[in-house]
């Protein structure tokens, strides 16, 4: 396949997608590469970041309220532009289906054993 059929691709935002989430997962990697080595081995990597859980939370709590902020204004012009009734359905699904989403993981990390 030649270059210039692949450009468009290269240029797409699904393709910013996938260098953002392989970027998170090699940044998560190096994280747990040094904390291990940082610590000696993975059992007392683990055993501090269990011993941390509730200032892990306490960040993605943080996290979660920054999104829920930035998407106000977001929904807004989204709920303008779009002024039907189901459109505004449409997006009460998404959002109530993200909460769900955020929930059930907090809850299944809630609920690991320690």
């Amino acid at each position: 396949m030649r270059i210039t059929r692949l450009w468009p691709l290269l240029k797409s935002a699904v393709w910013g997608v996938w260098v953002t989430l392989f970027a998170l997962v090699l940044l998560a990697f190096v994280i747990h590469v040094i904390g291990v080595t940082s610590l000696g081995d993975a059992n007392r990597w683990v055993r501090w970041f269990q011993g941390h859980r509730l200032y892990f939370l306490l960040w993605r709590v943080l996290l979660y309220a920054i999104t829920v902020y930035a998407w106000m204004p977001m929904r807004r012009r989204v709920l303008s532009a779009e002024a039907d009734a189901a459109a505004a359905v449409r997006l009460l699904r998404v959002e109530v289906a993200a909460g769900v989403a955020v929930v059930l993981i907090e809850a299944t990390a809630f609920f690991q054993t320690p």
